[in-house]
């Protein structure tokens, strides 16, 4: 059984549950990603704005939205999105088929009151999307 890949460099963001969030988290994700791997900085910000607003339709806006961002050995990146987890607040579209042809693996999990989900964005995902 092989290890999972290490993380490198770990970045951390706490956004209130806004519709200005989401735009404001792939801002932050693009940043990252053009110092971290810079051929991930456009598909990463798309992934993590679909998390994020996905996030905000279940987050009043006095509560809390967590993103963290992983560089992982091999040129991946890793985004996990947290929010409290409930019924929607604000209408809004699924984003699971869009992210899924984006990343490399991806999940979901609800927990007590919080709902977990994250992507792992790689360089072969590029390679094989663009053919």
């Amino acid at each position: 059984m092989s290890e999972p890949p290490a993380a490198l460099a770990s970045y951390n963001q706490t956004l209130p549950g806004t519709d200005a969030a989401p735009r404001q988290a792939a801002q932050w994700i693009r940043t990252i990603a053009e110092h971290e791997q810079p051929d991930l900085a456009d598909r990463a910000a798309e992934v993590v704005y679909a998390l994020v607003a996905s996030a905000a339709r279940h987050t009043h806006e006095r509560d809390q939205i967590s993103v963290r961002a992983q560089m992982l050995d091999g040129g991946q990146l890793r985004v996990e999105v947290r929010d409290p987890a409930g019924r929607p607040t604000r209408p809004g579209p699924a984003v699971w088929d869009d992210v899924s042809r984006k990343v490399r693996g991806f999940g979901a999990q609800t927990t007590g009151s919080e709902h977990l989900a994250w992507v792992e964005i790689g360089p072969e995902v590029l390679a094989v999307r663009s053919r």
